[in-house]
């Protein structure tokens, strides 16, 4: 499923950088495509940006090189999922997303 990183919690299926439009060479930030673990309990990607500048010091550096990835932004999406599981908020299905489904289409019945 992962091509970037996996373990027992989430896998990280793509990461994509976003640049400045009139330098290319200018890194602005990475957005990280995840997949929660189990999937029948996680049906949805979440999606988490960390741009230049960011509170947890990632750099470009840290979403090219796969040791640094390992090192250094896989336990930083660990724990910003952690808090978001044990914090104090609940997520649903807005009103026009009323299905959820697995990466392959089919649909998660609760």
């Amino acid at each position: 499923m992962s091509n970037v990183y996996s373990n027992a919690s989430f896998a990280v299926m793509s990461v994509m950088h976003s640049r400045a439009r009139d330098n290319l060479e200018h890194w602005v930030g990475s957005t990280c495509f995840i997949q929660r673990k189990p999937e029948d309990n996680y049906g949805q990607i979440t999606v988490q940006s960390f741009s230049l500048g960011n509170p947890y010091n990632l750099e470009k550096l840290d979403f090219d090189v796969q040791a640094r990835f390992d090192a250094n932004v896989a336990p930083t999406i660990q724990n910003l999922l952690t808090d978001h599981v044990t914090g104090n908020v609940a997520v649903s299905n807005s009103n026009i997303s009323v299905v959820s489904m697995k990466a392959d289409g089919t649909v998660i019945t609760p």
